[in-house]
């Protein structure tokens, strides 16, 4: 168990979501205000699929990384539920108390990513013909934009309280 004094960083692809999601919201406004729809089909379309994927991932819980004030090279992982939180993420700025337990150590050596949208694809148990069959890629990957690579020394946490 630790309870340690943090910043929280939440993942780059969960900052996309919530800048798609408000940038929804403002088309939609001046859409109302002006009668004008700013946003095409096509972006439309790629809005909704990020919101998709984003509402996907937020089911495994929101992908925060801790970084200690008084030591930078060392962090710590989790996964918030948003169904617990009191507060707003945009709210959790500042110097926090994270009380924790940990569940893992990384080493200096191993990387985490944050957000795996495709680790169900991969862990379908599938064998090579019917992989062909659905004609997955290999190399099934978070593109490089929307990668959140944690590298070691770090620990994957289960939080038990953030405040301040």
């Amino acid at each position: 168990m630790l309870e340690v004094n943090v910043s929280a960083r939440f993942s780059i692809f969960d900052g996309l979501t919530d800048l798609v999601e408000q940038m929804g919201s403002l088309a939609n406004m001046i859409e109302t205000t002006t009668g004008q729809n700013i946003i095409d089909n096509d972006a439309a379309v790629a809005m909704e699929g990020l919101k998709s994927l984003g509402q996907m991932q937020s089911n495994k819980g929101i992908s925060c990384v801790f970084n200690f004030k008084s030591s930078p090279d060392y962090k710590l992982i989790s996964y918030l539920s948003p169904k617990y939180l009191r507060v707003e993420k945009d709210q959790m700025i500042g110097e926090l108390t994270l009380f924790c337990k940990v569940q893992r150590l990384l080493t200096e050596e191993e990387e985490f990513e944050l957000v795996d949208l495709f680790s169900g694809f991969k862990n379908l148990g599938l064998n090579r013909e019917q992989r062909r069959k659905l004609d997955f890629p290999e190399d099934l990957a978070m593109p490089d934009e929307l990668s959140d690579t944690v590298k070691g020394p770090a620990a994957i946490v289960i939080p038990i309280a953030v405040y301040r």
